[in-house]
């Protein structure tokens, strides 16, 4: 559909109204237009929402006259799902969908075509060649895609820092690797007093900020994302109804999130490695709590794949590495600065009290991590140092989240919110703060 103002359009209102008037299968999406004029895909919304708005005032409503040929085609369904059937065209690039809705009663903003249910057949009659076609058109969440924009305009709106000057090598004695964990932000977790996943993305964004104040620039940081990078659906029976996100937009706004972020740190370093790990909130599951498959088929796993493949084809190719456990291995291991930093999520520790013991059984056991000088978890949202042998030591790191009531209301505790950095040389683990 094309939405068209009388008012003077920019050169993106007109590319919108452009695409609009295609066919339904030739359109762009909303994404693709935000990338060819350098801009957001909210940006590409909000225009094309004032187009709307101005169409509704200045124009009367007037509907194209559908290309259908027969009045056999059949719509039925409700509020939520209309499927039709037997919706007859003489052009194939342009059904006319305006009988199903015309049939139905419905808005065309407020319905999209699913198109895995779309199906059609062709035959000749006569000299002309005729496609008949059966699909399902779905009500589009506006309350979520609403959310969405603006949790992309926060993430936009957060301030970068722009980079200050060339990179310069540091001296010997200043020769320290600074590490950022990014952990347990659980994205769409919601309804507690510190907030939901807007005010979690206002945290992440003013951490990173000062980390890059306070620990950039470096010839090479350290990004991590402890694990438990989205809420998740599934992990206990009161997320579907605590949650501000589904499952599907959590994973998008955590992507983006972490994808910000780790491009932000990139400008003012030479080299910045991102680790990701699995945990207990980014376990698929099988809607009963219970894990499906096996360590691996985690979606904070899934994300870093993602964030890959998008730094692959940007700027950052050369700059970003990727360190990931091995295959059903949980613990990822990372050696800078003549340091060794094995990290884990934490989850299978069994409480902060039992790490010191965990780690003495994989070195026991020589599992991936067990010789570190630094292991870093996460899990518990509380920042915890302990020494851990001879002059070992495990570092417990925060979480942004909004916090969990059930714990305050049964402890009376409330976890410090924010981002845990440190810098790290020879073994040892050096300006640790919560940002």
């Amino acid at each position: 559909m094309c939405f068209m103002a009388f008012e003077k359009k920019s050169d993106l209102d007109s590319y919108i109204c452009e695409n609009d008037a295609k066919p339904i299968y030739e359109r762009e999406t909303n994404l693709a237009i935000a990338d060819r004029f350098g801009t957001s895909e909210a940006s590409v919304r909000r225009h094309r929402r004032k187009l709307r708005n101005n169409t509704q005032a200045q124009t009367p409503p007037t509907r194209t006259p559908p290309t259908a040929i027969s009045p056999a085609v059949q719509v039925k369904g409700d509020g939520y799902e209309v499927s039709f059937d037997k919706l007859v065209s003489e052009d194939p690039s342009s059904p006319a969908f305006d009988r199903v809705f015309e049939l139905a009663g419905l808005s065309q903003e407020e319905y999209v075509l699913d198109n895995d249910t779309l199906r059609f057949s062709t035959w000749q009659q006569g000299d002309r060649q005729l496609y008949s076609y059966r699909g399902v058109f779905r009500k589009r969440d506006m309350k979520q895609e609403n959310y969405v924009e603006e949790l992309l305009e926060v993430l936009n709106a957060t301030p970068t820092q722009d980079p200050q000057t060339a990179y310069q090598t540091p001296t010997p004695e200043t020769y320290q690797t600074p590490v950022l964990c990014i952990s347990d932000c659980q994205i769409g977790k919601a309804t507690e007093r510190g907030g939901g996943t807007k005010e979690t993305l206002e945290v992440v964004g003013n951490a990173v900020k000062r980390f890059i104040e306070e620990y950039l620039p470096s010839e090479v940081a350290i990004v991590v994302d402890g694990g438990d990078v989205i809420e998740n659906m599934f992990n206990a029976p009161s997320q579907p109804y605590t949650n501000d996100l589904d499952l599907a937009a959590q994973i998008r706004v955590a992507r983006r999130m972490l994808l910000k972020a780790l491009t932000d740190v990139a400008q003012h370093c030479e080299r910045v490695i991102y680790v990701s790990i699995p945990s207990n909130h980014g376990q698929v599951r099988n809607g009963k709590q219970s894990q499906a498959g096996s360590v691996d088929a985690d979606f904070g796993l899934e994300i870093s794949y993602q964030i890959e493949d998008a730094v692959r084809l940007s700027d950052f190719k050369d700059k970003i590495s990727f360190v990931r456990p091995d295959s059903l291995d949980e613990t990822a291991v990372v050696e800078v600065s003549n340091t060794k930093l094995a990290f884990n999520h934490g989850h299978r520790m069994g409480g902060p009290e039992k790490h010191d013991d965990w780690w003495t059984k994989q070195d026991h056991g020589r599992m991936p991590g067990w010789d570190a000088d630094i292991l870093v978890t996460a899990h518990y949202h509380n920042l915890s140092v302990r020494q851990s042998g001879n002059a070992r030591w495990i570092i417990g790191v925060s979480s942004p989240e909004p916090g969990s009531g059930y714990f305050a209301l049964s402890t009376g505790k409330r976890s410090m919110r924010g981002l845990t950095a440190f810098n790290v040389s020879d073994g040892m683990w050096y300006d640790l703060t919560v940002l």
